[in-house]
């Protein structure tokens, strides 16, 4: 039946908050989406200001990530979750994408950029894999509340994550800021991807230890 306290993502969450993990989940997603968004925030203007990019760079880098970011989610993604599970299989995407985007933020030369999506691409397992691990823990008739609540808190954190990216870099690339830190959005986007990590991994231990229960 229609519920107007769950019309929306929170209350869709809330309604569904018995499951084991759902929120932890849901939260690590929300994380997730919100540093992500320093991808379409600051890379334009990072890659011009720390190594003279020109719009014809910027454009080709973007077209080389996804290339590679496709070869992943449409060729790599499905073996690597039947043969590491959901869980393992988006840690090991989150890890990645810490790794790259300390690298995006640390690098000192335009070459380290390439080598970092490399990395970072293996970022495009996650989602996919965190998505099953939620559906998994939901009966097959809140399946819908699920979907659109987990769409709509990426869509938010997108949102609020593309503002305050762009604010930090804004804030540590100008030349009289008290540090001068353009990479910083990225280190930024690597706490909060290191937070839902962490989320990820106490929710798939609270579930292995239901499950150890039941049996």
């Amino acid at each position: 039946p229609f519920s107007i306290w769950r019309a929306n993502p929170l209350g869709a969450l809330l309604a569904l908050r018995k499951r084991p993990g759902i929120l932890a989940l849901a939260a690590a997603l929300f994380l997730f989406s919100l540093g992500h968004a320093v991808y379409p925030a600051v890379w334009s203007y990072f890659t011009m200001h720390q190594f003279g990019w020109s719009e014809a760079m910027v454009g080709a880098s973007l077209a080389f990530y996804g290339v590679v970011t496709a070869i992943v989610q449409g060729g790599m993604t499905g073996p690597i979750i039947k043969r590491l599970g959901e869980a393992r299989s988006a840690i090991l995407g989150l890890c990645a994408s810490v790794v790259a985007l300390i690298g995006f933020g640390a690098a000192g030369a335009g070459w380290v950029m390439f080598v970092m999506m490399l990395v970072g691409c293996l970022e495009g397992i996650a989602l996919p894999a965190v998505n099953a691990m939620m559906s998994q823990r939901v009966p097959a008739d809140a399946q819908g509340e699920l979907a659109g609540a987990v769409s709509s808190l990426a869509n938010i954190s997108s949102l609020l994550g593309v503002v305050a990216m762009s604010q930090l870099f804004g804030i540590f690339a100008e030349p009289n800021a008290p540090l001068h830190a353009p990479g910083m959005p990225f280190f930024a986007a690597a706490a909060l991807t290191l937070l839902a990590l962490l989320l990820l991994a106490m929710a798939d231990r609270r579930a292995l230890q239901r499950a150890a229960q039941q049996t």
